[in-house]
């Protein structure tokens, strides 16, 4: 999983990227499920491939990061080996979670 270190507007990455670089250590809510992660910052060629792919996707990325002046951070999430948390306390809960 990717995270782009962006904010609504050019100014320099949102206070959560830096919060991000200090604290790598994150939870993830991922639809129905909660699970612990390590962020890193992708740099050099690793970094422009992942964001290669995102603007694959969408060319808004690349548009987004020229009209920025600067380049976008990229961070990876790489989950911590353990099994995940249900976004919800109950059986039923669950079940609005994951049908919503």
């Amino acid at each position: 999983m990717t995270e782009w270190g962006t904010r609504p507007t050019f100014d320099p990455p949102a206070g959560w990227f830096h919060n991000l670089v200090a604290q790598p250590r994150v939870t993830v809510e991922d639809g129905a499920f909660t699970y612990e992660a390590t962020a890193a910052v992708l740099t050099g060629t690793e970094r422009d491939t992942v964001f290669a792919r995102a603007v694959e996707q969408d060319a808004g990325w690349a548009q987004y990061e020229r009209a920025s002046g600067r380049v976008l951070p990229v961070v990876a999430l790489t989950a911590i080996p353990g099994p995940p948390r249900f976004n919800a306390s109950t059986p039923g809960g669950m079940l609005r979670v994951v049908h919503d």
